[in-house]
């Protein structure tokens, strides 16, 4: 679930000034002014899995590769620790 946590605060910060590149054929790196970046690889299959949950996240994580900047990232790693808290 971490790659689905990282698209989510990747899409929740400000694509003002953002930068799109291209990738060979099938890539694209978006690259937002803060420092995230977001490869999202256009051409892959989906795998099957055993349940909805595991597919999404086994999906995501062959289709995107999600790095957070230094900001974003402790956000990140606040709200892993506020999840594992609630599962206690």
């Amino acid at each position: 679930m971490r790659t689905l946590d990282d698209i989510k605060i990747f899409n929740n910060t400000s694509t003002e000034g953002a930068k799109i590149e291209k990738l060979g054929k099938q890539s694209i790196r978006i690259t937002h002014v803060c420092g995230c970046r977001l490869v999202h690889h256009l051409f892959v299959r989906e795998k099957e899995a055993k349940s909805p949950e595991n597919k999404q996240s086994l999906n995501a994580n062959r289709q995107y590769f999600v790095e957070l900047c230094k900001t974003h990232k402790y956000t990140n790693i606040n709200i892993d620790k506020i999840k594992k808290h609630e599962l206690k």
